[in-house]
């Protein structure tokens, strides 16, 4: 008891208010991939809805209002980094997460959602 101690502080150590504006840009980086991940996973039922209404065919989704709704609820700076292909028997979707990751998250007529280092170059997402 009564015995002084020595405190060391780590060499790495934040301040509280650093650890905490990390830990706020953290979620909301979180929340914003999440609602990408939503946005482009929900496409799929708008390009079935949109296939099904097209005789068979995804060819035009790209243009198609469901689309274009998407992209009008972006910034410019995601509409540069967001793609959509199309073809009579496929389509594909995608954007880029937050830059946090670098990741894009992918959606296709396969049924696959994922993310992705780099955009897809086909009509699946791979």
């Amino acid at each position: 008891w009564n015995v002084p101690i020595a405190v060391e502080t780590p060499v790495d150590s934040l301040p509280f208010s650093q650890f905490l504006e990390k830990s706020l840009a953290d979620a909301q980086n979180q929340a914003i991939d999440d609602n990408i991940r939503t946005t482009i996973a929900d496409l799929r039922a708008e390009a079935e809805s949109y296939f099904d209404g097209n005789n068979l065919s995804y060819k035009n989704f790209c243009k198609s209002p469901a689309y274009s709704d998407l992209l009008t609820n972006m910034s410019s700076e995601d509409q540069k980094t967001t793609g959509c292909r199309d073809s009579v028997a496929a389509y594909v979707t995608y954007t880029k997460l937050s830059a946090a990751t670098g990741l894009y998250f992918c959606s296709d007529s396969t049924g696959t959602s994922i993310e992705l280092a780099k955009p897809p170059t086909g009509l699946v997402c791979k």
